[in-house]
């Protein structure tokens, strides 16, 4: 099978490798789509020579190892991008990604489990049946709109409450459009790139700003007259707690979700003085794909419009070097079953 390996710090390589066998409790998924992370981006100048990355992905069951039932060849299926043991508390509770033995998927670690390939061994238990009504690409969107779910859980924005994204990415985004599905009146939405902020603005943010032109809390006191209630961060560059301190008002609330690989300081007397109640949140656990499963077959989310391009598996190394630098791209799809050449939407929209 074809994947993408790390062939250098922060670079991509296409390579051949045999096809994996899936082992008990475990299937065997013929990737249909798999999207490019952020974390992805952050996380390739550090992955191991030779691994394979990647964990946003869906596909089709194309072998079930033993143990694996009800699971059979043909189901089309989307995954917590993890393997837990089963048996521990954790997996017990719905939450693989905290059992202490997890394999995770996209470290680059573990051969047959990055989803930047053909194909993709997956924990029976930790796979989620994809009803017919969601096709392919919006599906390649549950995993980042399972973490935008749990960091909005986290939020706990009440009625009447007003809240500020700091980041227009997918993460952001995808905080934004749970936001507006649970009811929240007034949401704020910082980035520097315009085409995000129109973005922003067409899933449902009532006011969206560029951080380089006014500072998000000057942006909230000119139009409520203080600042956030709550602050959700997703920008996941250093210096991102002084930006988020900065927009919460007194007594506010503070929820890191973005991503840094590296050290980094910041004031602590903003978040001392004003009181602030500051939480990092990662990830998921199953409850969060499985509700965001029945929002998009009921037709409830739309995160269509997140998606930027779709490419094949032989385009992905020259995105990643595009996508590490400064660009207006959002969710970026690759197909890695469609030949370059004939993949069914290989344009940038």
């Amino acid at each position: 099978m074809k994947v993408a390996e790390v062939v250098a710090p922060g670079k991509l390589g296409l390579a051949e490798r045999g096809r994996p066998v899936p082992g008990v409790g475990e299937v065997l998924l013929q990737i249909d789509r798999v999207g490019i992370c952020g974390s992805d981006l952050h996380y390739l100048p550090h992955a191991p020579l030779g691994g394979v990355i990647g964990h946003e992905f869906i596909g089709t069951i194309v072998e079930a190892g033993s143990g694996s039932a009800p699971w059979r060849v043909g189901d089309r299926v989307c995954t917590i991008p993890c393997i837990g043991c089963g048996l521990c508390g954790a997996c017990l509770n719905g939450d693989p990604i905290h059992c202490t033995t997890v394999r995770m998927h996209g470290s680059g670690r573990l051969e047959g489990m990055g989803g930047f390939a053909e194909y993709v061994l997956a924990g029976a238990r930790e796979c989620i049946r994809l009803p017919d009504g969601i096709d392919d690409r919006t599906a390649a969107l549950i995993e980042p709109l399972a973490v935008g779910l749990h960091v909005v859980e986290r939020a706990a924005v009440g009625v009447g409450e007003r809240l500020a994204i700091l980041g227009a990415g997918p993460i952001g985004l995808a905080c934004l459009l749970w936001a507006r599905a649970l009811g929240i009146g007034e949401i704020v939405v910082s980035d520097p790139l315009e085409r995000r902020r129109a973005l922003a603005l067409r899933l449902g943010a009532t006011l969206a700003v560029d951080p380089t032109a006014i500072a998000p809390a000057a942006a909230m006191r000119d139009r409520f007259g203080q600042e956030a209630d709550v602050v959700i961060e997703c920008v996941g560059i250093p210096g991102r707690l002084d930006m988020a301190a900065d927009a919460a008002r007194r007594g506010g609330r503070v929820i890191l979700a973005g991503m840094v690989m590296h050290p980094e300081t910041y004031v602590p007397m903003t978040p001392f003085m004003k009181g602030l109640k500051i939480e990092f949140v990662i990830q998921y656990a199953l409850r969060h794909f499985e509700h965001t499963v029945r929002m998009l077959d009921q037709g409830r989310l739309d995160p269509g419009p997140m998606i930027t391009a779709e490419i094949g598996l032989d385009d992905l190394p020259a995105m990643m070097k595009r996508l590490q630098q400064p660009n207006e791209h959002c969710k970026v799809l690759v197909a890695p079953q469609a030949p370059a050449q004939a993949r069914a939407n290989g344009v940038e929209t």
